[in-house]
């Protein structure tokens, strides 16, 4: 990099060239070396699901950015300026910014990952658990089973109070009218 840097027979823009070539070619040996590490059909999947989580993750935060924009887009008009066309050009910012995000988040994602050894086969197998359900005899739920001899007891009835008028019924008074117009006043 310092040679490339120090060259004086070469443009700016050739130097970044040929500095770029260097990274790149340094990131595509580290990529394969972590591919022969985990392998390449777990590296597909690897990268699959990084990527899918990555871009979920994202682009929900970019949701809740562009409605945050909304509400507040509108202070720009008390500054002259078009709340439409900054709507716009914010959120075009804001949606390129999501797109590098994703880019950089994937890489990191994928050049720090380890994959950790599977358990060895020595060790002892999990025994299988078995859960059953409440017995009969236990009151499930705080519901105790009430039984008198061979017949259980009817469900309890709800207790409605037919003394008590309710605010759309009709008034006993007998205008006509809802009681909440006429006597419940």
């Amino acid at each position: 990099m310092e040679q490339i840097r120090d060259d004086s027979g070469q443009h700016t823009a050739e130097k970044i060239g040929l500095m770029t070539e260097y990274l790149y070619g340094i990131a595509k040996e580290a990529y394969n070396r972590k591919e022969q590490e985990i392998g390449s059909g777990q590296m597909r999947l690897v990268e699959k699901s990084i990527m899918l989580q990555t871009i979920d993750l994202t682009w929900m935060n970019h949701l809740d950015e562009v409605d945050y924009l909304r509400e507040g887009i509108g202070l720009r008009g008390y500054g002259q300026r078009d709340p439409l066309i900054e709507y716009k050009r914010e959120a075009f910012h804001m949606f390129s910014e999501m797109l590098e995000n994703i880019r950089t988040t994937v890489i990191n994602t994928i050049f720090k990952i380890r994959i950790m050894a599977a358990p060895e086969p020595n060790q002892p197998a999990r025994q299988n658990l078995t859960f059953s359900g409440a017995n009969e005899e236990v009151e499930q739920f705080g519901a105790a089973k009430q039984e008198t001899g061979d017949k259980q007891a009817a469900p309890s009835q709800p207790i409605i109070n037919k003394d008590k008028v309710g605010r759309n019924d009709p008034c006993p008074c007998s205008s006509g009218k809802k009681y909440k117009k006429c006597c419940g006043k």
